[in-house]
């Protein structure tokens, strides 16, 4: 994210704080830049864009409704999505037949966000096929919409049309919900399932479905979770993924299309640390920022430059390096490399409503870059979903004021793309020399020190270094100046205080910077083990210095180490956890660190990160 300065007499502005500084008299909570919030694309037959619009088919990025309130989380369904906003509310849009919007029934689809009813403090949203889930801020998980399988895991019943609490679900560090069962990662890094078991998802061991959670069999230290429409994976902290449930296109990459009831080792991958699953597909992100693909191919959406037939075993996405997320819907994947503002985003397979945001339909057999979708967030999709959606920062310019008798109609306000003030014909203006036009929507930025007042300016004459004001003396030698504290005194032949080193108002200068991104903020480490953290920094605006790692306060047997310890401008690293045999099972939160000089200042850049030490493994 390019970040600029400007400076006025002294003062350093960020482009916010100057648009408030200058314009708005409601200060900076009056310019909501920067806001996040929800664009989708592809599939919008049930509304499930939640646009405003009946176009059944985006093959471009739109922007959700309510751009009054900033989501930060998003989740999608089959044909409905479910987003989290800033103030822990949440709001769904598109099909509701099932409940699954929460809105207590009232629609039966809509095609702007409508309130689930009930729901305060929640910090993470989740969908499934027909249902949806959230979790709140004391740890509680509320389910609602269809439970034909006993999805909403609350024990069975009829569909729920708005939020219950799921009382089986405490502990739980990340939920992930497939086609009609859900998965759950708890803190000691075990996985609870419940729902449909058709194909043997739930992995139990057996093929029987159950409504409330209970724990998957043989496998623990667990980091990420992915439930498909009828299969499930998981990625340990040894780096390894285990598949089980349904798999008559490959899609347990085990090298059979023999469907397994418990979960199965993935052969042939290491130091993989998130999964993702579509319709009859997976997908896998290694440490290096690679992609791994197995099963269904018919549409491309393994990316290996072919749209036949499957693959058993996995294959690495073609031309994809230095990915930090993954995401897949029903037929296609989608990737993001980079951090903040500064990612890009990737997409592949099934393109018949316009999934991969290309602007034009037609599938594509290999990775291709999405230009609408750069500086996004997070992007997202689901094994049921023939759309995606992604969490943008999108800049909304503040309501012009409304002009009052001191300030004429037809004098421009400051923009976004408008950072020097500009009068139009027939209004008092200044010379390069003179102070800035002053109104009650443009205070007057001010130097420490004594202050004195504006000559007042009768009619509107245009001032010049060399007129004089009409109606006021002549400044001479009779007549001191007032001084600043600080800054020379005015004289005949100094017309305008200056602080000596300062620029004046001008363009805005780009400011080299590094951020730091974590792939999980959260794991499991058994007593005993080891986990790798993958790690990124991205150098900004031509940032091209050492940045150091570091960590701390690690909580007692524990250790740490990067490799590298240190990166140039930008890249990847792994942080090293390992648990002694002394340590103690618990959670325990510690920061992650970044340290470098930029502009010759040193910086630091923190990200917290939430460890679960859990009993050793077997």
């Amino acid at each position: 994210m390019a970040r600029f300065r400007w400076q006025v007499a002294g003062l350093v502005l960020s482009p916010v704080l100057l648009v408030a500084a200058v314009l708005l008299p409601g200060g900076p909570a009056a310019a909501q830049f920067g806001w996040s919030h929800v664009t989708s694309w592809g599939s919008n037959y049930y509304g499930q864009l939640g646009d405003g619009s009946t176009q059944e088919v985006h093959a471009t990025p739109v922007l959700a409704g309510r751009t009054d309130l900033q989501f930060t989380d998003v989740a999608l369904g089959g044909s409905h999505a479910v987003a989290k906003a800033a103030d822990g509310t949440v709001w769904a849009w598109g099909f509701n037949t099932s409940g699954q919007l929460g809105d207590g029934g009232v629609v039966n689809r809509s095609n702007t966000p409508v309130r689930v009813v009930g729901l305060t403090n929640v910090v993470a949203v989740y969908a499934g096929g027909a249902f949806s889930m959230a979790k709140r801020s004391d740890g509680s998980v509320w389910a609602w919409g269809s439970n034909v399988a006993g999805q909403l895991g609350i024990g069975g019943g009829p569909n729920r049309f708005a939020p219950v609490q799921v009382p089986a679900l405490t502990g739980v560090l990340k939920i992930s919900l497939g086609g009609r069962h859900g998965l759950a990662l708890l803190g000691n890094g075990h996985l609870s399932s419940w729902g449909d078991n058709a194909n043997g998802q739930l992995g139990t061991g057996n093929t029987v479905p159950r409504a409330t959670p209970g724990a998957v069999v043989s496998l623990v230290g667990v980091v990420d979770l992915a439930a498909g429409d009828t299969h499930s994976l998981a990625a340990t902290n040894t780096g390894q993924v285990r598949a089980w449930g349904r798999n008559d296109r490959g899609q347990l990459g085990n090298g059979t299309t023999t469907p397994a009831t418990v979960p199965a080792l993935v052969p042939g991958l290491t130091g993989v640390g998130s999964v993702a699953t579509g319709w009859s597909y997976s997908l896998a992100l290694s440490g290096t920022g690679q992609v791994w693909a197995w099963g269904d191919n018919d549409r491309g959406q393994l990316g290996i430059g072919s749209s036949n037939g499957y693959r058993a075993t996995p294959d690495r996405v073609r031309g994809l390096t230095n990915i930090v997320g993954i995401a897949s819907g029903q037929y296609f994947g989608l990737a993001r490399s980079g951090a903040g503002q500064n990612s890009n985003v990737w997409g592949w397979g099934g393109n018949d409503f316009g999934q991969l945001g290309l602007g034009v339909l037609g599938d594509r057999d290999l990775p291709v870059p999405i230009p609408a979708l750069a500086g996004s967030l997070k992007v997202t999709s689901g094994p049921q979903s023939s759309f995606a959606a992604a969490i943008r920062t999108i800049p909304i310019p503040p309501p012009a004021p409304t002009p009052t008798p001191s300030e004429p109609p037809g004098t421009p306000t400051l923009g976004p793309q408008d950072p020097l003030p500009t009068v139009s014909p027939g209004t008092p203006t200044s010379s390069p020399q003179g102070p800035l036009p002053t109104g009650p929507t443009n205070p007057q930025p001010t130097i420490p020190g004594p202050q004195f007042p504006l000559p007042t300016i009768p009619g509107t004459p245009t001032l010049g270094p060399q007129d004089p004001i009409p109606g006021t003396p002549t400044l001479g030698p009779q007549d001191p100046t007032p001084t600043v504290s600080g800054t020379p005194t005015l004289g005949p032949q100094d017309p305008t205080p200056t602080v000596s080193g300062t620029p004046t108002l001008g363009p805005p200068q780009p400011v080299a910077e590094f951020e730091l991104a974590v792939g999980e903020t959260a794991g499991a480490l058994p007593v005993g083990g080891t986990i790798g953290v993958p790690l990124a920094v991205t150098g900004e605006d031509g940032f091209m210095d050492t940045v150091v790692f570091g960590v701390g306060p690690l909580p007692s047997g524990v250790s740490a180490a990067f490799a590298p310890k240190a990166v140039i401008g930008g890249g990847k690293a792994v942080l090293t956890l390992t648990a002694s045999p002394e340590s103690k099972p618990g959670r325990f939160a510690f920061a992650v660190t970044i340290t470098g000089k930029a502009n010759g200042t040193d910086l630091t850049r923190t990200v917290s990160y939430q460890l679960t030490l859990t009993d050793p493994i077997g």
